[in-house]
């Protein structure tokens, strides 16, 4: 038989957990008495064993991953990131424009190491899915609802 490991669980375990419950007597599984019992418990937990335990018969939250295509449809946070990055790119090159003015010639293009990092990173950012629109921007009371 295979002990599993348990671990001591930190305030924030307990808030998470709490506000977990809060979720399901919003979404009308569990009564305020069910409640009152399970944020108790919760409160009074020391393991992440005791804690899960306030969790049993309740569904888990999982995000389903996101395909390759929905990390680039996502047209709020591309759109949002890459706007800013358009409009610093258009910034600094006519500031590199009127330089070269000022100076009679074209001088080297400084901008480049400026737009170049930040196109790669908006690239690995949106190829990974670590792209994600800024919380104001959530229809709902939580990133990510899915229930």
């Amino acid at each position: 038989m295979r002990k599993e490991k348990t671990l001591l669980c930190s305030d924030s375990d307990r808030t998470a957990t709490i506000e977990q419950l809060g979720d399901h007597v919003a979404n009308g599984r569990l009564t305020m008495a069910e409640y009152d019992d399970r944020a108790a418990m919760a409160l009074c937990a020391r393991t992440t064993r005791d804690l899960s335990a306030s969790l049993d018969f309740l569904p888990t939250k999982t995000r389903p991953p996101l395909t390759l295509f929905q990390r680039f449809t996502d047209a709020r946070s591309n759109l949002a990131f890459f706007s800013g990055w358009m409009s610093m790119s258009l910034m600094t090159t006519v500031i590199w424009g009127l330089m070269s003015i000022h100076h009679g010639h074209v001088i080297w293009f400084w901008p480049s190491f400026i737009i170049i990092p930040w196109a790669v990173l908006l690239l690995v950012r949106t190829l990974t899915g670590t792209l994600k629109p800024p919380p104001r921007w959530y229809y709902g009371s939580k990133p990510y609802d899915w229930t």
